[in-house]
């Protein structure tokens, strides 16, 4: 049997799980339906008065009541950052945060700068918004561009941060409510054509459901068809790139080669170290090098068969178990020994993947891009070792209760054996987060070395990178609060727990909530020096940030994934949905990419390898699915990001 599809089952168990959206095929020529043009990045916005959007009561994912109103106003500004201000009233933490992701992501497919507007809200603040986050994104581009809305419309749906729409609890009582509020064309997440109905406990053909309503409903799939919707026009964008396009060139296909070639070698080091290695392994522990074969084994395959990106992306997850296999022996050599003495020496050791850490950053400073396409590449490596940042931070906290542990233990001159267990916990603990620190800070190594179109000439504007810096900041602190708010504090809540004991729950499951807010915590407590360096670093991780907190939604929230104890997917909420939101996805991302090729003269290199990745897995099983979904939305944002700097 073939290894890669013998692995495929064991890997899906290992693929981080993301959330969905839908789509359909959008057109980007828009002349075939006589649409008005609206120029990209059009300069001539203006003040365009208040456009309504409709916000609406929900109780436990359920419509309530009749809808509200909420004002959203687009001022433009000649100088100060970018706010949203509402008559000195308070904004709700869930009303900013759909607001601010909207405006972002209106920003970004209109190719405005954010900083240069003023997001004016009035009326009713205290329903939600999050179901018009789509609405109020391309409410949004209508009053940048200076297009007028047309008042029979709506959208419903949310926003994805590559600029997807997402999908709505009770979409059929959303409906209905907008229906009766007045609207006669609403565009709403393609995919959810049929969607589930709390008050008939029923699945509704959202098609026939319009039908007898007498209104028109249009799927969307991106932002782009959200505004077509709601305003008529289309924004004028560059034909997209094509799947060829995106291929590995020569010179990026042989630097992954030669990179999945290093990490084979510390594969074949850890192992070899493994097997001197004379105690016995635990059921874990070999499981761990087990899974580190498998990865190398198909990523041989996948080198066979020119498949160059997926190859080193499990060349790299190889060595990165055959680490924690071989430190896992370690720790069992000593459990089983009972030496506590020589399990508390080499914990020490763990502190170089710290220094390696700090080291690797410090030397990326040294790194000086004098054109677009090294400084993406410099900043994607950024991105990782942020994540390397919050793992190491993670992985320092738990070596301290791990030292502390041995060393009472020695105090009492007690066995690990009466310590039922709680030592081995946090020793794994402590492992797994020094193996995760170990492999993001050596891959952010390989992102930084990345070669592809050199683009423009890139010279340093402090200006621009500190605008883009704020922008992000306040991007990941609403969304993030807001996810918090929403699956912390609300679940406790509901459930009688503690909002301690929700997060502590939240954080043992969600890899993504543990990065997003550690990430978090790291920026509160660097001081900023405002220089370059640091603000490509604070860039890159609010990204990351923003990143891991809508993953974190759709996987929590919207597709409400459920796992057993032992990490099986039991079930799916909105599981059907899945091959809607790759079609648009992948995409988005060849659109994006022709942006980013057309703003910048290149699309990042990270992009390239990103997409690559998700395509070789977008047709396979369930969580290389997902994984594929992860990628394609990372390569997105990568050419976001490209295009925010290059303007």
């Amino acid at each position: 049997m073939n290894n890669i599809k013998k692995f495929t089952a064991y890997a899906s168990t290992l693929a981080i799980l993301a959330g969905c959206t839908s789509s359909v095929k959008t057109n980007t020529d828009t002349t075939e339906k006589k649409e008005k043009p609206v120029e990209y990045m059009k300069e001539n916005a203006k003040e365009t008065g208040k456009n309504e959007v409709l916000v609406f009561a929900l109780k436990d994912g359920k419509t309530t009541g009749v809808p509200g109103k909420l004002n959203v106003e687009v001022k433009k500004i000649t100088t100060g950052e970018f706010v949203i201000t509402s008559g000195g009233k308070t904004i709700p933490g869930a009303m900013k945060s759909s607001i601010t992701v909207a405006a972002f992501n209106g920003a970004l497919a209109s190719g405005k700068d954010l900083n240069g507007f003023e997001i004016i809200v009035s009326g009713d603040m205290d329903r939600a918004a999050f179901p018009s986050q789509a609405g109020i994104g391309a409410m949004i581009m209508a009053g940048m561009t200076g297009e007028k809305v047309k008042p029979e419309s709506a959208i419903i749906g949310t926003v994805n941060p590559d600029g997807t729409i997402g999908p709505v609890d009770d979409l059929p009582g959303i409906l209905g409510a907008a229906i009766s509020a007045g609207k006669k064309e609403i565009g709403y997440c393609a995919g959810q054509s049929r969607a589930w109905s709390p008050s008939k406990n029923e699945f509704v053909d959202i098609e026939e459901f319009a039908k007898s309503s007498g209104v028109k409903v249009i799927k969307v799939s991106n932002i782009y068809d959200a505004f077509k919707v709601l305003t008529g026009s289309a924004i004028k964008l560059p034909a997209e790139i094509t799947p060829d396009e995106m291929k590995l060139s020569r010179e990026l296909s042989g630097q992954l080669s030669g990179m999945s070639s290093n990490w084979k070698k510390v594969y074949s080091g850890y192992i070899k170290k493994y097997s001197k290695l004379r105690n016995k392994a635990d059921k874990k522990t070999k499981s761990w090098n087990d899974v580190a074969t498998r990865y190398m084994k198909a990523s041989d395959e996948l080198a066979k068969k020119g498949e160059i990106a997926p190859s080193y992306d499990y060349a790299q997850r190889g060595g990165g178990f055959a680490y924690t296999s071989f430190w896992s022996r370690k720790f069992d050599k000593y459990s089983k020994s009972k030496s506590l003495k020589g399990m508390l020496k080499i914990t020490d050791e763990f502190k170089t993947v710290s220094k390696a850490v700090i080291e690797t950053k410090e030397n990326f400073k040294k790194i000086k891009p004098e054109n677009l396409g090294d400084l993406f590449a410099l900043m994607s490596a950024y991105g990782q070792l942020a994540s390397g940042s919050a793992y190491a931070y993670e992985g320092d906290g738990f070596l301290k209760l791990t030292q502390e542990k041995i060393n009472f233990l020695l105090s009492k001159k007690l066995s690990p054996s009466m310590d039922g267990d709680r030592l081995g916990k946090i020793l794994e603990k402590t492992l797994l987060k020094f193996s995760m620190a170990d492999l993001k800070t050596n891959k952010a190594k390989d992102f930084s070395k990345f070669v592809g179109l050199k683009g423009g000439k890139f010279v340093i504007q402090l200006d621009k990178f500190k605008k883009i810096n704020f922008l992000l900041k306040q991007v990941s602190y609403n969304h993030f609060e807001y996810a918090k708010d929403l699956l912390v504090s609300q679940v406790a809540k509901k459930s009688g727990k503690t909002v301690e004991e929700t997060e502590k729950e939240l954080a043992s499951s969600s890899n993504n909530y543990i990065q997003a807010s550690t990430i978090l915590n790291l920026m509160k407590n660097e001081k900023s020096t405002g220089d370059f360096d640091q603000l490509l670093s604070e860039i890159a991780s609010y990204s990351s940030v923003y990143f891991n907190t809508s993953m974190l939604l759709l996987k929590n929230h919207i597709l409400d994934i459920r796992k057993s104890e032992s990490g099986k997917v039991e079930s799916v909420k909105r599981r059907e949905y899945l091959s809607k939101l790759i079609e648009a996805a992948e995409k988005n991302v060849r659109v994006q990419a022709a942006l980013a090729k057309k703003y910048s003269g290149t699309i990042p290199a990270s992009a390239i390898f990103n997409y690559n990745i998700a395509m070789n897995m977008k047709d396979r099983e369930f969580g290389l699915q997902i994984k594929a979904l992860e990628m394609f939305w990372k390569a997105s944002i990568d050419c976001q990001l490209s295009i925010l700097i290059a303007n």
